[in-house]
């Protein structure tokens, strides 16, 4: 009950002070900060608070529950009563230590107030309010100083001026404020609206075309001359157009709640873009011409494409194989291969930028080197699957075939994966080898001219049934994830067909390669692969009609073809 009591009374004299709430300091204002505490004193030291000290004494006698609270001696360092009691009580002390802190704005207002004194010179009495000319002619501020001094008042623009004048006397401050005076009156209070409109339509008449700030030059000097104009102090006023254009200052002046927000809204936003605008020139200005030609080379190219050009000469080995891995690619290959736009020549020429299309000086060396490179730098994944490096096909003039023979050393290990690197070997007939996999039984491999690729298609089978004719002993070979590959050769060769059972085929073909090194060689009617002269094949098996291979750790399997 009593605490309620206590709340109820500090509430009702809270009230009591209102009109004077910002004549009260506490008993904590000494550890405010330089800035505070000029705030503090400068409301203290108004003209609203003079003789607070007379009025809070009172209130205190006049109003009960200030009365009760002063003799129970009450004390909440948030209550208004304990602010009002602690001014009443230490008024002097307050009064001169603000004294100390404002006499040192005397000196700040001196300074502050160089260069208003030609604001002195506006005068805006109207001889006819109701003349849109004139309206304009005497509100259009060209000054921006003074605009912005007459706009916000003086107590916003110069506080420090505004204290001191009670420690000095100020005869430009009183002009200032009573010339302040009449640009509030005539060009922003009880404007019409029909004038307010002519303002924000005229304002938009100033307003700049964007392509103002365009730079599009096509020779250093050119760039230079549109930069001069950029950086001159005449483009300066687009800094912000609503503070440097008298007429759109006005227009920003007048949207005071009696316009249309969407008016409002748009000037600002013009606003906000032309100064982007001028910015971004001004950028492209100081950065000079060479990066100016960077930045109009990348913004025409096709994003693909960006990474194709490189900023320079490789730095070390790493940098060169990382530059031979884009140069090599595809989409980098057809680039180089278009015309470059106009930006793109002068870097290319420059050396600012390394393009290389086969007109440049260092593209032979790159195409030269850069295939091989890239290519002895793949290296196999670990575990079960490798990259195949390269198929080499042989042809003899042998009349039988030997079958693979499968050992750690020379075997070639069928993965799942494929590669655009296959060095092949062909003869002037017949110049590809397609070896494929169906799902029927048996795959012939024939010879086709004409044509550069090498076909490989793998499968997933998990075993391979291979079986031979006349009185030849079966081998069946187990393999995980393996390719498998039936070739029949032909010109008086026998052949031999592989069965696959439950195997998935896969037929994957690289065509338009450009990773393919061909080697031709003379007199060769056939290809075979892995032949040799020998007519038999020996299969090592111990009193067994069937062997079960493994081809990730077995050392070698013969099978014999017999007549």
């Amino acid at each position: 009950m009593c605490n309620d009591a206590l709340n109820y009374h500090s509430n009702e004299c809270d009230d009591a002070f209102q009109n004077d709430y910002d004549c009260l300091i506490n008993n904590y204002y000494k550890g405010s900060d330089d800035e505070s505490l000029k705030e503090i004193c400068l409301k203290f030291k108004s003209e609203k608070c003079l003789n607070v000290q007379n009025r809070i004494n009172e209130t205190i006698n006049t109003n009960p529950s200030c009365s009760l609270l002063q003799q129970i001696e009450f004390s909440n360092e948030y209550n208004g009563f304990n602010n009002a009691y602690f001014t009443m009580t230490h008024y002097d002390e307050i009064s001169d230590f603000c004294v100390d802190i404002l006499s040192s704005s005397v000196d700040e207002c001196d300074k502050e107030l160089e260069g208003y004194e030609e604001c002195l010179n506006y005068s805006f009495n109207m001889n006819d309010k109701n003349n849109y000319n004139e309206f304009i002619k005497t509100c259009s501020i060209d000054n921006i100083k003074c605009q912005t001094l007459f706009l916000k008042g003086l107590s916003e623009v110069l506080p420090v001026c505004y204290s001191a004048k009670h420690y000095k006397q100020y005869n430009i401050l009183d002009k200032l404020e009573k010339v302040g005076k009449e640009y509030q009156e005539n060009c922003k209070e009880n404007i019409s609206e029909e004038f307010q409109v002519k303002v924000i339509e005229d304002c938009q008449k100033e307003i700049p075309d964007e392509s103002l700030f365009y730079i599009d030059a096509s020779s250093e000097e050119e760039f230079n001359e549109i930069c001069r104009v950029i950086q001159s102090k005449e483009y300066e006023k687009y800094e912000s157009i609503m503070e440097y254009i008298p007429i759109c200052n006005l227009a920003s002046s007048m949207f005071n709640g009696n316009n249309d927000d969407s008016s409002e809204n748009e000037l600002e936003i013009t606003n906000f873009q032309i100064k982007n605008l001028y910015h971004d020139g001004l950028k492209d200005c100081n950065e000079g011409y060479d990066l100016y030609l960077a930045k109009g080379c990348v913004y025409y190219l096709n994003s693909k494409y960006q990474e194709c050009i490189f900023e320079g000469l490789p730095a070390d080995d790493d940098d060169f194989y990382y530059q031979c891995i884009l140069f090599t690619e595809d989409k980098c290959q057809e680039f180089y291969h278009e015309p470059l736009s106009e930006e793109c020549s002068i870097l290319q020429e420059k050396d600012l930028l390394l393009i290389l299309t086969p007109s440049h000086y260092k593209w032979q060396e790159y195409n030269d080197k850069c295939f091989d490179l890239v290519e002895s730098k793949r290296v196999p994944k670990p575990g079960k699957s490798t990259t195949i490096k390269s198929v080499e096909a042989t042809s003899t003039k042998s009349k039988s075939v030997k079958s693979p023979t499968t050992t750690k050393e020379k075997s070639v290990r069928k993965t799942t994966t494929t590669t655009k690197l296959v060095k092949t070997t062909t003869t002037k007939k017949s110049k590809s080898v397609k070896p494929t996999i169906t799902k029927s039984k048996s795959v012939k491999s024939t010879t086709t001219k004409k044509s550069k690729s090498v076909k490989l298609t793998t499968t997933k089978s998990k075993s391979v049934k291979s079986t031979t004719t006349k009185k030849s002993k079966s081998i069946k070979s187990t393999t995980t994830k393996s390719k498998s590959v039936k070739s029949t050769t032909t010109k008086k060769s026998k052949s031999i067909k592989s069965t696959t059972t439950k195997s998935k085929s896969v037929k994957k073909t690289t065509t338009k390669s450009k990773l393919v090194k061909p080697t031709t060689t003379k007199k060769s009617k056939s290809v075979k692969p892995t032949t040799s002269k020998s007519k038999t094949v020996k299969s090592k098996t111990s009193k067994s009609k069937s062997v079960k291979k493994t081809t990730t750790r077995s050392k070698s399997v013969k099978t014999t073809t017999k007549k």
